[in-house]
């Protein structure tokens, strides 16, 4: 009964006084829907992130990048001739396989940028030299032919599978599957096509593979493979196959260390604490609303106590204590910041919606705002936080006031 009367009271509060309650909340009200809104885009963010990783391998991907002959020191470029005999090749690559109960998969790769042509039609794009379960690893399906196979690596053969972009560009309305294209001076027989694929702004469907060994052969001219991508069996596994991978290296060349090894949880982790410093940023000028909220609820109060001093009086002089004035108060105050929580809360979402809206027409990606229940409690109870921080001050006038004095004010 004690708590119950507060709080009926301070809905009458908003119940008569509509404008001045709303304008008193309306900080609230922008600080907390600020801050749902910032944090529902940034849990949005992550699932988006994390959605597009996974279709390249998520959390449990690793990758090793050979050293660069060539590195910039001191403003000039210098040639670091050790470079050349710290190159992996096929053969180092069931050794690095070995350094890991936990690796999954290993896949070596090279890359090659030449003009494919195909009768009077040109068009320039990147050719991925791989072997045969590259498009297993990651969930790249065939629409039509097959994909590059085991003896097409072993054999050296010239053939070739594209994606979508390349057929469109090349063939027009034409089958690309059995024809031969022109990769650079070399023709490669197109024997796959594969399925629409795109990970954040990077379409797969420009791409082109072909067997390693060609690729190496015919237009790199050595056998050296300066890119590797790992999947361990886990993200749980990932620091250990780091781990094993940075100590066979080391093992095995003499400047081991000086080979890139990555892993994507990482780099995951970069992004996402990058998104929490954009948060607090955003955060912290939400504070200022939920300040300038603090004082409006302060000053409303303030007036409360004013209009309703001889309600004082009269409810000490028939035995209310300081306790029970102060409590009446500070829940007033409560319940007109929670109720600003919850507009908050709200505005908060559609807020989100909106931003998410927007970022998808410009971004032509799918884009989603996540509202968790974390972030709804806590927008809650900050509204109340503030609530009490506000109240205390006009509360504790209240339960000050002299009941005589009180019963004479007019």
């Amino acid at each position: 009964m004690i708590i119950k009367e507060p709080i009926k009271m301070g809905l009458n509060q908003l119940r008569v006084h509509k404008m001045r309650s709303f304008l008193a909340i309306l900080g609230i009200l922008i600080g907390v829907g600020s801050i749902v809104g910032t944090v529902s885009i940034g849990e949005g963010a992550k699932k988006m992130l994390q959605g597009e990783l996974d279709k390249i391998g998520g959390s449990s991907l690793v990758w090793i990048q050979t050293p660069n002959i060539w590195i910039r020191e001191e403003g000039e470029w210098k040639y670091r001739a050790w470079a050349d005999s710290h190159q992996l090749k096929l053969e180092d690559m069931s050794r690095l396989r070995k350094s890991s109960s936990y690796i999954r998969t290993l896949t070596p790769q090279v890359f090659y940028n030449p003009k494919f042509q195909y009768k009077n039609m040109t068009y320039k794009t990147q050719v991925i030299g791989t072997v045969a379960d590259y498009n297993t690893i990651y969930d790249w399906k065939v629409r039509d032919g097959r994909f590059i196979s085991k003896s097409d690596v072993e054999d050296y053969r010239k053939v070739c599978v594209i994606g979508e972009k390349v057929e469109e560009e090349l063939f027009y309305e034409e089958s690309p599957v059995g024809k031969w294209i022109k990769m650079g001076d070399q023709s490669f027989k197109v024997i796959g096509v594969m399925e629409e694929k795109k990970i954040f702004d990077d379409d797969w469907g420009k791409k082109v593979i072909s067997p390693i060994t060609t690729i190496q052969r015919r237009f790199l001219g050595n056998d050296y493979i300066r890119f590797v991508s790992i999947h361990a069996e886990s993200a749980l596994r990932v620091k250990e196959v780091v781990k094993s991978l940075k100590k066979t290296l080391r093992s095995q060349f003499r400047y081991g260390g000086e080979f890139e090894v990555k892993s994507l949880p990482k780099e995951i982790e970069k992004v996402e604490k990058f998104l929490m410093i954009a948060n607090m940023i955003i955060g912290s000028l939400a504070g200022i609303s939920l300040l300038v909220g603090s004082i409006g609820i302060m000053n409303i109060m303030l007036v409360t106590v004013t209009e309703r001093t001889r309600e004082i009086g009269i409810r000490k002089a028939v035995g209310a204590k300081k306790r029970h004035i102060f409590s009446q108060f500070l829940i007033e105050s409560v319940v007109l910041t929670g109720f600003g929580g919850i507009l908050g809360i709200v505005f908060g979402f559609f807020l989100g919606k909106g931003i998410a809206m927007i970022i998808a027409h410009y971004s032509k990606d799918e884009f989603l705002s996540v509202v968790s229940i974390k972030a709804m409690i806590a927008a809650i109870i900050v509204s109340s936080l503030v609530g009490i921080v506000s109240g205390v001050w006009p509360a504790s006038r209240a339960a000050r006031m002299n009941p005589v004095e009180a019963l004479r004010y007019e």
